[in-house]
């Protein structure tokens, strides 16, 4: 067996961090038996903490897997891990998608390539495979825009009762596709960041309404969830105001939909926005109570690999884009989440930055 797969021996956080990675690779590269091996050794752990992680994923892996660690796990005696078992049951019956085979495969390559050349060098190859992604993104952009512009229905078209139907799903269509394209323009344009000024509390409330707006436009009622604002009289922040209002904004809709979508309504419940000040940092908590993610799922959206979506109708590019602006002003955007418990996102702003321009 590959020792990097073998369950490690500092302790019970160590292994559950690794039983993470190889619940991943199984996921992502279905005939790899070192990573099966690994996950049977994992799945009777003494640790409940690290067998609940396999438990998570049992879900994504491929059938034959599924059946073989799903028998060892079957006299599972920990309330916490057999409730884990049971759900991953369930999304499996009702055919929720594996875990994404492609950010699988980067999660692994870019593993490989910091134990072998070091994390420096691993991250000196992801930004630049994400400057050639940038540099792919905006030529595409550009020509699919150029392109949908001459399939909006006509008038007389959209005044017809006999397509009205037909016309309303290529109205809505066309709509979706723009948004993703601008999501798509907004990830891969070169990234300045010129600050000023601005209150903190006045930057939430208007994220909220900009994120109630598009939940409205995407035509669901949003009134039976309860946002509950708590942001004391804080510091004011040096920031790209359009920049920050988008990536707050991307973060409160996601928190809002995470209640769960049905028959043009999202499903009850309450998000909390909450703020602190540390050691130089505003710290901004957008707390839901919703589907939550298991861990797996949570290892592949901490990647924030545009197009990477947990929510159907997603574009897969709010996550990375608010991640992009947060870390381009000396930030940072932590996640963390527990399925049917709910995700907390923490977004971590320094007060002062040492630059008006961060390329």
């Amino acid at each position: 067996m590959n020792p990097e797969l073998s369950p490690c021996p500092s302790g019970w956080k160590g292994r559950r961090e690794t039983a993470q990675k190889v619940c991943w690779r199984l996921a992502s590269r279905h005939d790899d038996e070192d990573a099966m091996a690994a996950v049977l050794d994992f799945a009777t752990d003494r640790k409940w903490e690290v067998r609940k992680v396999v438990a998570e994923s049992l879900a994504s892996f491929p059938e034959e897997y599924f059946k073989e660690i799903s028998t060892v796990m079957a006299g599972e005696s920990h309330a916490m891990v057999e409730a884990a078992i049971r759900r991953s049951i369930s999304r499996r019956e009702l055919g929720e998608p594996s875990a994404p085979k492609l950010e699988g495969l980067f999660l692994e390559t870019f593993e490989n390539i910091k134990a072998r050349y070091g994390t420096d060098a691993a991250e000196a190859a992801r930004e630049m495979a994400e400057k050639f992604t940038d540099l792919h993104l905006c030529s595409a952009v550009h020509d699919i825009r150029n392109i949908i512009d001459h399939f909006k229905p006509s008038d007389a078209l959209v005044a017809d009762p006999v397509h009205q139907e037909n016309v309303k799903q290529i109205i809505w269509g066309h709509s979706y596709l723009k948004r993703i394209l601008d999501m798509m323009d907004k990830y891969s344009r070169p990234l300045t960041v010129l600050k000023s000024e601005e209150d903190v509390l006045e930057i939430i409330e208007e994220s909220l309404a900009d994120a109630l707006a598009q939940i409205a436009d995407d035509g669901y009622n949003h009134s039976k969830v309860k946002v509950r604002i708590d942001i004391p009289e804080l510091a004011s922040f040096s920031v790209a105001r359009l920049e920050i209002l988008l990536a707050f904004t991307n973060l409160i809709k996601n928190a809002i939909e995470a209640h769960g979508r049905q028959k043009g309504k999202i499903l009850p419940g309450v998000v909390e926005i909450s703020g602190t000040i540390h050691e130089g940092f505003i710290q901004i908590q957008i707390r839901d109570h919703g589907n939550g993610l298991s861990q797996s799922c949570l290892v592949g959206m901490l990647q924030f690999i545009p197009g990477n979506t947990s929510k159907h109708g997603g574009s897969g590019y709010g996550l990375p884009l608010a991640n992009r602006y947060i870390t381009a002003h000396g930030g940072r955007l932590a996640l963390e989440s527990e399925a049917n418990e709910g995700t907390t996102a923490t977004v971590f702003l320094p007060i002062r930055g040492t630059s008006d321009t961060i390329p």
